[in-house]
């Protein structure tokens, strides 16, 4: 393919076929705020027109067709507070000949009737199910007291953390590990806090306590560095997040550790870096649902980078 064609005076069609990428990459976050819908149809049937043209005289525009792509498909999943800002105007000032865009009403409304038809068979099944179901589980399942106890005690310990209220968590983890002795998470979570409240030497215990439960070292650096990030530490995680990614280059959860990190501090650029190289790693071993997730963190810091107002 040939490059984009050259300039007609100062500003070239490629100039403006970006600068109507960028307005619809603002817009289509804004939709139901700032941004008028109708404008953004009508510039995504000039952007459409304008590839078609340039990729018709030979111009690569794969660069900014993907672009056009990713704006199409967020336009997708935002289907319905477009059509409410529209409301009748989006019917009213269709196009004759108008591109699937301008037919979100019909397709949400399919949608919709689709989902209600899947809700109104899942609560028929479940209907009839849920006698048995609570009684299966109440005589069979149901975990015994102590685990359930175990498991309300984690929660509480988990929040009083968060709050800041170290006596008050490690109360509550140690009590989780009375209870359930086998939970490595809550021995993650009472090394850190023992760390807080000058406890050395207990920490390094619980820690060596949480090793010998997780057999994934990674998997506990991980859950490390996630806990540090939720108590607030970005230092710290980000020390885990870069030794995980030392120890195992070829695991995703290092990068993804470091993205959330990244994101948390404002660095942008290093979390987009840091989620893409996730998703391609998780890809790359077959980790589906970090890929998953990556991809959605990479979308989020993607959107906050656009939403940055230009230096």
């Amino acid at each position: 393919m040939t490059k984009l064609p050259p300039p007609v005076g100062s500003h070239t069609r490629a100039d403006a076929l970006r600068d109507d990428l960028s307005q619809c990459e603002r817009w289509v976050i804004q939709i139901g705020q700032e941004a008028d819908g109708l404008t953004l149809l009508r510039t995504l049937d000039r952007i459409a027109d304008e590839l078609d043209a340039l990729e018709a005289l030979g111009a690569d525009v794969r660069a900014e067709r993907s672009r056009f792509e990713s704006v199409l498909a967020q336009l997708r999943h935002r289907a319905g507070p477009l059509v409410a800002q529209l409301g009748p105007r989006l019917a009213a000032e269709r196009p004759p000949d108008a591109r699937w865009w301008w037919h979100l009403d019909a397709h949400l409304t399919t949608r919709r009737r689709r989902r209600l038809k899947r809700l109104l068979a899942a609560a028929i099944a479940g209907g009839l199910l849920l006698a048995l179901g609570y009684l299966l589980y109440d005589k069979v399942l149901a975990p015994p007291p102590q685990v359930r106890l175990a498991y309300q005690r984690m929660r509480d310990g988990e929040d009083a953390a968060l709050a800041g209220e170290w006596e008050q968590a490690i109360a509550d983890m140690e009590a989780v590990v009375a209870l359930d002795p086998q939970r490595a998470e809550a021995y993650l979570w009472l090394g850190l806090l023992y760390a807080r409240t000058g406890e050395a030497a207990r920490s390094e215990a619980a820690f060596e306590q949480a090793r010998s439960l997780m057999a994934d070292e990674v998997y506990l650096m991980y859950q490390r560095g996630a806990f540090q990030l939720a108590l607030g530490d970005t230092q710290a995680a980000r020390k885990d997040a870069l030794a995980l990614i030392e120890l195992a280059p070829d695991r995703p959860e290092g990068y993804l550790l470091l993205g959330d990190v990244a994101e948390r501090q404002g660095d942008l650029d290093l979390a987009i870096a840091s989620f893409q190289k996730a998703s391609e790693v998780a890809e790359a071993v077959g980790a589906v649902e970090i890929q998953a997730l990556a991809r959605v963190r990479l979308a989020t810091a993607l959107q906050l980078r656009m939403a940055q107002p230009e230096p």
